[in-house]
């Protein structure tokens, strides 16, 4: 019986690691407050710019530091001087929509907006009537992804600094559990052969458990990792979603610049996940993970497998008590290739499942 482990941001998070969106677009608008604060010309990218005496307004009249980065966001985004001016003046209604999202609801995702996006200007194109209106499409298109390139690249600048904080392995005696420890259900067999870790996270944090132990594991970060040569995979990862065929079989290259089923060819995880969960029967142990439709082109693969015997769901609990146990329970059959989910494959709840505690930030 082999064990493979899925580890997701939810397993950073644990760590203390600022990696959330929410962190990430905060760090992003601060340093750009601050740069318009000390440069009479203000602040100004593709996606956004801030006045100078706007900023220096802003500064004056907020303290950020006393507040939680959730609220820190919002004042940032909802701030207007006497004048009725914004702090944030958007150049991309990419931008625009993820911090309306923002506004409304303190879960975001960064990837599920940009595929919302790029699966519209499908269904646009494919309604063009003339030329004109498809050249305008497809001239949108381009926009959205060299929006959605941008904020990736500073989603990897952020992440390659919390990287390299991550030193900590305070959740050691939990890994130990995760990788080597007995599931509470009758397997087709008692040993186990082989751990397979397949990390979507771009630091190197997993990697620090795991690099003294002596025992048969393999290690990969399906989606690359920062500090590296292997290209940083992130984009739209729905295989779900109606459109995801129809976009594949489009002749616009554009639309699959950013696909993650594209992209993870780029290494050799991809290749040897398949080869390991056609190898033998294994139990799936979900760590940090959402379960999202972001990854469904690769959760699919794994769910489906006939191998995969049996899965187990580590949750996290919230700082109002409750967890995420049956939402992530509830995502599964999502992407599963067939309507009727074998739900008595997954595990029931148990209290000592918890990977993580609601930090108060």
């Amino acid at each position: 019986m082999n064990r493979l482990v899925i580890v997701g941001n939810g397993f950073d998070l644990a760590h203390g690691l600022k990696t959330s969106y929410v962190d990430f677009l905060l760090t992003y608008f601060t340093k750009a407050i601050e740069y318009a604060m000390f440069n009479k010309s203000g602040y100004s990218d593709i996606l956004f710019k801030i006045d100078h005496e706007n900023a220096k307004k802003f500064q004056r009249e907020n303290k950020l530091g006393e507040l939680s980065t959730f609220n820190c966001i919002k004042i940032i985004l909802e701030y207007k001087d006497i004048n009725k001016r914004s702090l944030i003046s958007y150049q991309s209604d990419y931008l625009s929509q993820i911090c309306k999202t923002i506004e409304s609801n303190s879960w975001f995702d960064i990837e599920r907006i940009y595929s919302n996006n790029l699966d519209d200007l499908h269904e646009a194109l494919t309604k063009s009537r003339s030329i004109n209106e498809k050249e305008m499409n497809k001239t949108k298109i381009k926009n959205l992804n060299r929006e959605f390139n941008h904020l990736k690249n500073k989603l990897i600048e952020y992440i390659e600094s919390e990287d390299e904080s991550s030193n900590s392995k305070q959740l050691s005696d939990l890994v130990d559990n995760i990788l080597f420890g007995e599931f509470n259900r009758k397997n087709t067999s008692t040993h186990q052969n082989k751990v397979f870790i397949l990390c979507f996270n771009y630091t190197n944090l997993i990697s620090r458990y795991i690099e003294e132990k002596n025992q048969n594991i393999v290690l990969k970060h399906i989606h690359g990792k920062v500090h590296t040569k292997v290209p940083v995979i992130f984009g739209y990862g729905d295989s779900a979603s109606k459109q995801y065929q129809s976009i594949i079989n489009s002749d616009e290259v554009e639309f699959t610049k950013h696909f993650k089923s594209f992209m993870a060819h780029n290494n050799d995880s991809y290749s040897s996940l398949i080869n390991f969960i056609k190898e033998d029967g294994f139990e799936l142990i979900i760590a940090g993970h959402s379960c999202g439709s972001s990854d469904s082109y690769i959760l699919s693969k794994i769910v489906s497998a006939r191998n995969c015997i049996s899965i187990k769901i580590l949750y996290h609990k919230k700082e109002d008590g409750s967890n995420d146990y049956s939402d992530k329970r509830s995502r599964l059959p999502r992407h599963y290739n067939s309507p009727d989910f074998p739900f008595e494959k997954i595990l029931p709840f148990s209290d000592s499942d918890c990977l993580t505690t609601s930090r108060l930030s």
